[in-house]
């Protein structure tokens, strides 16, 4: 077994090696990593790179009370009543054409009333 050299030294791609008591197998390893930001580190990191804040860009980009962008609840809200809304129309649609199928059922099923008057008997 050989030392490790003080200088970086570069390996084999096929050469299996110990290091101390670890055992290093060659292989192709597929690892799946997702790494979630911290936001609180990146906000650090943006601190550190573009310590100057420009106040007056930050200012136009902020509503005022007359020109507030619209919440999602308002917008939730609006879709809510625009879902009842055409729920009521099409029941009443559907109301509509079973009362007119009724009717037009019951008049098919009454028996014309004939008018005595206009009829001769035979003999």
């Amino acid at each position: 077994m050989k030392a490790c050299p003080n200088q970086t030294f570069l390996l084999p791609e096929t050469q299996e090696f110990n290091i101390n008591d670890h055992f290093n197998k060659v292989g192709e390893y597929r690892i799946n990593h997702h790494e979630e930001i911290d936001p609180t580190f990146a906000t650090r990191i943006n601190w550190i790179l573009q310590p100057k804040i420009h106040m007056d860009e930050l200012q136009k980009n902020v509503p005022t009370k007359n020109e507030r962008s619209p919440n999602v609840e308002d917008i939730n809200f609006i879709f809510i009543w625009i879902m009842i809304l055409i729920v009521i129309l099409i029941l009443m649609v559907c109301g509509g054409v079973i009362c007119i199928w009724i009717v037009l059922k019951k008049k098919r099923l009454q028996p014309t009333q004939m008018n005595l008057e206009n009829i001769e008997i035979l003999e």
